[in-house]
């Protein structure tokens, strides 16, 4: 029983560790360091870049999570499905590529005003990466809701595709939802797309078509030059900080799942 507990504490005890080290790298001359960006801007871009990538992968992973899990035959969702939760596997800075070297000009080229750089590459090459969290969990979601609750709507009467849209989904909401949030919170912490694509540390804004500056693309053009700004930790700390809530807060929707459905 008192590994039990030992082995439940060091999670807990390791993320406070963590909080503790990022204040303490980011504490200089007695105050916490500011980035010269702006905390709040930083802050900003980020949830400007994830909010449009999970703006663009979240209706077409649900629409694939409708697919395999109601309509794909078996034999096709056996290829489908893995072939979907390969893209998981992908490598980060495989995708940081793709967004320079591809996605960035393409973009450019079609749409003069966008940068090579910008909040808008970033975003599409982040939909990929977090499609199959999106896609794959919300499709274990869908095939949770008991088949009592869909024969009985298909026996009033209901069509198959009202029937997922009255039943279905309603009873899958919370797994959707917390499917979601763990996207977000990944597309929050993703460095490598964010340093490679989203911008070039010349321009701050807010406007996805130009580079925007986000609290990953700080920390790793940072890294690069060395681990001793203070302010690389204070944008790391909020960071953090909006990971944990992205987390908590499909925590909670999961526990609430039954409740809900």
């Amino acid at each position: 029983m008192v590994g039990l507990r030992i082995s439940a504490a060091i999670p807990v005890l390791l993320t406070v560790a963590l909080v503790g080290l990022l204040l303490r790298g980011a504490w200089s001359m007695g105050e916490v360091v500011m980035p010269a960006a702006g905390l709040g801007s930083l802050v900003l871009g980020t949830l400007v870049v994830a909010g449009l990538a999970t703006a663009i992968a979240l209706p077409i992973g649900l629409l694939a999570a409708l697919y395999l899990g109601e309509f794909a035959l078996p034999r096709r969702r056996r290829w489908l499905k893995p072939a979907l939760e390969l893209l998981a596997g992908v490598p980060t800075i495989v995708y940081g590529l793709v967004a320079v070297m591809v996605v960035g000009p393409l973009l450019h080229r079609i749409w003069p005003s966008v940068q090579i750089h910008s909040g808008l590459a970033a975003s599409l090459v982040l939909a990929l990466m977090i499609l199959p969290t999106i896609a794959s969990l919300s499709e274990d979601a869908l095939r949770t809701v008991p088949r009592q609750l869909r024969e009985a709507s298909l026996a009033l009467g209901a069509t198959r595709l009202r029937m997922l849209w009255v039943v279905a989904l309603p009873a899958a909401r919370p797994g959707i939802v917390a499917a979601t949030m763990l996207a977000v919170a990944r597309a929050m912490g993703e460095t490598m797309i964010m340093t490679l694509a989203a911008g070039d540390g010349g321009s701050i804004g807010l406007d996805p078509l130009r580079a925007v500056e986000t609290l990953t693309s700080l920390q790793g053009r940072a890294a690069l030059r060395g681990l001793h700004d203070p302010s690389m930790y204070t944008a790391a700390m909020a960071l953090l900080v909006l990971s944990l809530m992205a987390h908590g807060i499909a925590h909670r929707l999961v526990r609430r799942r039954g409740r809900w459905s």
